[in-house]
């Protein structure tokens, strides 16, 4: 107990003074943890940062630091060697297989290890979040080309890719490249000449990068942490079917119980927009110009035919609702990001959109369908020229998808 009867003015007023100080920081922290009030605060703080986060990373294009130092290494080498394969092959070695880091390797390990990662931890929620403070500043209608047989390894020196445009790749839910679940070293990329790998190789030093986080354990995953929280009777999905997703492959074929089926659909069409969103900025060698790398993927179905899609039953109709889903989600952040970043700069946006799925992961036409219709919709009133790349000559089912969304394609 303080004695205040003897005491001087003077004291006795910064002593009621800080008492004062004292018992209101108490109340104020008191009240911060009021359960419904600070829950709803944090979150209200959380998605702003979350918000304006993204909407510097996507309005910046900040190229990593660790990755400009690599780009001076593999941009030298573009002076001699103009087939980004080539690079490849001389910067790297068999990562996976156990060869001696090269040298480039070694810098962008270190940049990893020092906590310089080539994708940030976005999710889809995220990228709607930020969609929703970026209104419309265009009244035209957005522009539509169908670009066929386009050499992915060299999309970067087309007019169309600017610097700063948004590219859509052919991945994995893990932002790699591989013929299989099994993780395949960025050395044999070369070799898988189908728009995933080629397109990444635009900027042999974006790969690179996601490879040393990978080998690190600190690559964002799109699927991993999601897939985790799907329960069937109190056990993870990913316990009962062990190798449902493995090595960035998400093969929904594991799952042979439809009423399991049913669970992981109902979880999917509820949580969907938790998945990771993985895109990188990256640089591209000879040319110099930017580009938003987005890493999109699809279900793998490519160890069956086409003909699984024409089933009737119950099981095989929720597989196909499942591909839909998992498709949409990821086409819709990715028109969001392009509009995002249209309002963010005040430019026109060229996205550079590919046939994600629709190859050889043999998903249903029904996937083609829902990735134009929210393309079209999410891009209504911003300043955005999308640019279809179909490889193979064969965009029948894109624009029979195109058709049935309304969208008009001018061929290029």
């Amino acid at each position: 107990m303080i004695e205040i009867s003897n005491m001087p003015v003077k004291k006795l007023f910064f002593t009621i003074l800080i008492l004062v100080i004292l018992i209101t920081s108490f109340s104020i922290c008191k009240a911060e943890q009021t359960p419904d009030t600070s829950k709803a605060e944090q979150t209200c703080v959380s998605l702003k940062y979350e918000r304006e986060k993204l909407d510097l990373f996507l309005k910046e294009a900040r190229i990593s630091k660790i990755q400009q130092e690599g780009f001076a290494l593999t941009n030298e080498m573009a002076k001699k060697y103009q087939d980004h394969r080539d690079i490849t092959t001389i910067v790297s070695s068999d990562r996976y297989g156990g060869e001696f880091e090269t040298s480039l390797e070694k810098i962008l390990d270190y940049g990893v290890k020092n906590g310089d990662l080539p994708i940030q931890n976005f999710s889809v929620a995220d990228v709607q979040n930020a969609k929703s403070k970026a209104k419309p500043t265009s009244d035209k209608d957005v522009k539509f080309f169908l670009y066929p047989n386009l050499d992915a390894l060299k999309m970067h020196e087309e007019e169309s890719v600017e610097d700063g445009s948004i590219v859509n790749l052919a991945s994995q839910y893990n932002a790699l490249e591989s013929v299989s679940n099994k993780p395949s070293s960025v050395k044999w990329w070369p070799y898988d000449q189908t728009q995933g790998p080629y397109c990444a190789l635009q900027s042999v030093v974006g790969a690179k990068h996601r490879e040393a986080a990978h080998l690190q354990q600190k690559l964002t995953d799109a699927l991993e942490d999601l897939l985790k929280e799907c329960k069937i009777n109190g056990q993870s999905i990913i316990q009962k079917y062990p190798n449902l997703y493995t090595g960035g492959y998400l093969e929904m074929m594991e799952i042979k119980d439809t009423n399991d089926m049913e669970v992981f659909k109902s979880f999917l069409a509820k949580n969907v927009q938790e998945m990771k969103f993985l895109s990188q900025w990256v640089r591209c060698e000879g040319t110099g110009k930017k580009q938003l790398q987005v890493f999109t993927a699809a279900p793998s179905l490519q160890s069956y035919s086409k003909n699984i899609w024409d089933k009737k039953d119950k099981l095989t109709e929720l597989r196909r609702e499942c591909c839909v889903i998992l498709i949409e989600a990821q086409y819709k952040a990715l028109a969001q990001a392009a509009a995002i970043r249209s309002v963010q700069t005040g430019k026109n946006v060229k996205l550079h959109v590919s046939m994600v799925g629709h190859g050889v992961f043999n998903n249903p036409d029904e996937t083609v369908d829902a990735a134009l219709k929210v393309l079209k919709e999410e891009l209504e009133g911003y300043d955005v020229t999308v640019f279809l790349h179909v490889r193979l000559g064969k965009p029948n089912v894109w624009l029979k998808g195109a058709e049935k969304s309304g969208v008009k394609w001018t061929a290029l």
